[in-house]
């Protein structure tokens, strides 16, 4: 008898992200019960507690502000990305899913890509590259006809 194919497809933005199951052909996709990973972006001034620190000109006695060498927003999507990565790993390792869908934000995308363990980079058979969160079923079901039999 063949075992079936538990594939997950993780949808997420800088604001959340929520894993839709598919058992195979003629199962459709449903919501994995608890698998919703809320985020709240952060603003520089959330992430920072102070100021930039300032610099002097080489030349004369200008100062200036030094520049940051990440925004802070640009650490909490990372952190966020980390999230997920996490959240997959550990149930990759208790066997849930057999492969693995991501469709996100171009950006948020590359950031949960670097994040992935290669165990579960691995089970990766898809990415999409678009913000489909909240997207109806239909919507879901048109962006994964080309990799998935649903």
């Amino acid at each position: 008898m063949v075992s079936p194919v538990h594939t997950w497809i993780v949808l997420a933005s800088g604001k959340g992200a929520r894993i839709l199951l598919n058992d195979g052909v003629g199962h459709g996709i449903k919501p994995v019960e608890g698998a919703v990973l809320t985020h709240d972006p952060k603003r520089d001034s959330d992430v920072y507690s102070d100021r930039q620190g300032r610099v002097h000109d080489r030349v004369g006695t200008a100062r200036h502000a030094a520049e940051r060498p990440t925004s802070g927003a640009e650490q909490d999507r990372r952190a966020f990305a980390g999230e997920i990565a996490a959240y997959l790993d550990k149930y990759g390792h208790k066997g849930s899913f057999n492969r693995l869908i991501i469709i996100a934000e171009p950006s948020l995308l590359g950031l949960i890509r670097a994040a992935l363990s290669p165990s579960v980079a691995d089970r990766v058979v898809a990415e999409i590259a678009k913000d489909l969160t909240r997207a109806e079923t239909p919507a879901l079901l048109a962006a994964l006809s080309s990799h998935i039999a649903v």
